[in-house]
């Protein structure tokens, strides 16, 4: 949900930096619940603040209705555009991707937050140091009481879905990350994903 472009920030003191704003897309600004969702996001992201999760600057409406969010922009690919390159990544170099990926759900999970949709696209790399940033908090949700149910309508990445995503009515908890970060894991290191799934 939503379209991101990269903008310079003219209204920090001239500091005239690199920003990234995630614009709803054009139509979704008049439906309530995708209103409701982009919201969500902004609040969500607002919340977290944490190194290897992706930093909320600002947020509002233009005069037609639009909104947008505001975040800091990050001079990396993302971790599929990785693997599309290399195939696979050495099992050193995904051990520390996956050890900041963790630490930034340490910080979502603590905030009762589950992220719904990691996966290698929503993971921003840092090449020189292998640093990592944690995106898209577009279908998030803030758990109630450890927890929430699945809708009616299945959302997320399939080839990284935990089983109870798949399931209407099933339990959503911290451990539905936990799962996604066991299939990136295995994507990274042997640059493979149907043949995992087969498996479960």
């Amino acid at each position: 949900m939503g379209t991101v472009y990269k903008a310079q920030d003219t209204a920090s003191k001239g500091l005239y930096r690199e920003v990234v704003v995630k614009l709803l897309q054009n139509g979704a600004s008049k439906e309530r619940q995708e209103v409701s969702r982009f919201n969500r996001e902004a609040r969500i992201v607002a919340s977290l603040q944490h190194p290897n999760i992706i930093s909320y600057i600002d947020m509002g409406s233009e005069p037609d209705g639009t909104s947008y969010i505001v975040m800091e922009a990050i001079n990396g690919p993302d971790l599929q555009q990785i693997l599309d390159k290399r195939g696979f990544i050495s099992e050193e170099e995904t051990v520390n991707i996956v050890i900041g990926i963790l630490q930034g759900l340490v910080c979502t999970h603590a905030h009762g937050v589950v992220h719904r949709d990691l996966k290698p696209a929503n993971v921003l790399v840092i090449l020189e140091t292998l640093h990592v940033k944690i995106i898209d908090f577009g279908l998030a949700r803030e758990l109630s009481g450890g927890s929430l149910l699945t809708g009616e309508n299945v959302v997320g990445t399939p080839m990284y879905f935990a089983p109870e995503q798949t399931i209407s009515g099933a339990e959503i908890t911290t451990v539905t990350d936990l799962w996604a970060v066991g299939v990136l894991i295995y994507h990274c290191v042997t640059g493979l994903l149907s043949s995992f799934l087969e498996r479960r």
